[in-house]
């Protein structure tokens, strides 16, 4: 079995967030050089919902045994994420950690690999992916944003978006266009503001129902 990728651990985490999420990937701590201000958070996750307080999770991805042991070694190391988030998660193939050896602080998920016609996970790079939360992290108690740590995510999250109004009030956003696999009519695809992701003809989207805001 060839060994996990990074970028395959990051694709199955990113196929089983909600749509509502925001998700960045590889977050600075800080918006300065040296020290805690360069150290990156893989994959932070924001529940934008009031009810959860807009929950933030840090997601750790190891896929190299010797990086997460000195990882662990070092845990000033993670401590940026830890000070920003609710929960903070290392996440690695099935096996390379055991759940005795994560900090008190953290969680573990593993990535499990499983038949190809499994109906269970999601395919990433010709291999079936799951997710199994072998540890539950705890609730940390998370502070409020620095300006170093706003500029950083401001860096990472494009600040211009194409918004465009319904004629009966909706409000979305266009996300691309596409072409239907079968007929090959050209689709634009959009999200509204509750995450429900829509697709219909190109020349409908344009025929004067929606204004560009």
């Amino acid at each position: 079995m060839a060994k996990m990728k990074a970028t395959e651990v990051v694709a199955v985490l990113r196929k089983n967030m909600d749509r509502r999420h925001i998700v960045v990937e590889e977050l600075r701590v800080g918006s300065g050089y040296g020290g805690t201000e360069q150290r990156r958070i893989d994959l932070w996750v924001v529940d934008p919902g009031p009810a959860t307080g807009c929950r933030a999770v840090a997601y750790e991805v190891k896929v190299d045994r010797s990086d997460f042991t000195s990882d662990v070694k070092a845990p000033l190391k993670q401590r940026g994420a830890r000070l920003f988030s609710d929960q903070f998660y290392y996440v690695a193939p099935e096996g390379l950690v055991k759940a005795e050896e994560v900090p008190l602080w953290a969680g573990l998920i593993e990535v499990c690999e499983v038949p190809k016609e499994s109906w269970r996970g999601h395919v990433v790079e010709g291999r079936r992916l799951v997710l199994k939360y072998t540890v539950p992290a705890p609730v940390l108690s998370k502070a409020a944003p620095s300006w170093p740590f706003v500029v950083s995510l401001l860096r990472r999250v494009p600040l211009v978006r194409d918004l465009w109004r319904h004629r009966k009030g909706g409000l979305y956003e266009l996300v691309g266009e596409a072409r239907h696999s079968e007929t090959g009519e050209e689709l634009t695809v959009y999200v509204g503001e509750d995450g429900q992701l829509w697709a219909r003809p190109r020349e409908m989207f344009h025929d004067g129902r929606f204004e560009p805001q």
